[in-house]
């Protein structure tokens, strides 16, 4: 296996101290570093190939750049037209914003916190999407947790959740007077 470049090697190549690396990759204003200084920083990263570990980025700023999209076990939701234009969407978003979307199976009949995907509660995800149904037990155990949650075409209403529904009957109605 091939050892990835360090922050220490890039500081090492550079000739300066690991925090000056780290303050120019990452943009950090305010630092008094010159332009000469920054652009060996750089190139020195470039030569090495050097890429930040996304992990410990993420935990520095606490955050995942993650987002759960929670599917119950008996559903088929990803083959069903409606439902998979969402999910593509929701990839199509996340992408666009450098996210991850993360997608996890839960049990129909919840009874608590430990039925919880372990994304939830070791709080890998910074909010979770779930599609057609809640569960009002689980919701809130999740919005307890401190993670957000967007449902889209839900039942039953929930406050707890940010939402998006579908109007099929004004849909259906708007479609009887077309075409009558």
């Amino acid at each position: 296996m091939v050892k990835q470049p360090t922050i220490k090697d890039v500081a090492t190549k550079a000739g300066v101290s690991v925090s000056t690396v780290s303050f120019v990759l990452n943009d950090v204003s305010g630092q008094p570093i010159g332009k000469a200084v920054r652009d060996r920083i750089r190139k020195a990263a470039e030569l090495l190939n050097y890429h930040p570990n996304a992990s410990a980025v993420n935990l520095a700023r606490h955050r995942t750049r993650n987002v759960a999209i929670a599917f119950y076990e008996e559903e088929t939701l990803l083959s069903n037209s409606f439902y998979s234009r969402v999910v593509e969407g929701a990839l199509k978003q996340a992408l666009e914003r450098e996210y991850h979307l993360l997608l996890s199976y839960l049990k129909v009949d919840y009874r608590g916190r430990n039925d919880l995907p372990t994304i939830i509660t070791q709080r890998n995800t910074e909010g979770v999407l779930f599609i057609k149904r809640l569960v009002p037990a689980m919701v809130a155990d999740i919005s307890a947790i401190g993670i957000p949650i967007v449902a889209i075409d839900h039942y039953p209403p929930s406050p707890l959740v940010i939402s998006a529904s579908m109007a099929h009957r004004r849909g259906g109605e708007l479609a009887a007077e077309h075409l009558g």
